[in-house]
């Protein structure tokens, strides 16, 4: 799976990191997805095993937004 984030700043499309919050991430595994690359803070792809703990521990800027103080995850 590939994740990208784009936005623009200063009327240029500028590449932003992509990395998969835990709800994609658990999401993810669920559907039984091996491989996630995203993009990182220098606009490059980063690839990282879906089941790998280094994508743990995140929750999208959107969430958190969305659901302020409450910081409840999706449960496998």
């Amino acid at each position: 799976m590939y994740v990208v984030r784009i936005k623009e700043v200063e009327g240029k499309l500028v590449v932003k990191n992509s990395k998969p919050c835990d709800n994609c991430i658990k999401l993810m595994r669920l559907f039984n997805v091996k491989r996630v690359f995203y993009t990182n803070d220098d606009g490059e792809f980063v690839c990282e095993k879906v089941k790998s703990d280094k994508l743990t521990n995140r929750l999208s800027a959107a969430f958190r937004i969305q659901n302020p103080g409450n910081f409840w995850r999706i449960k496998k």
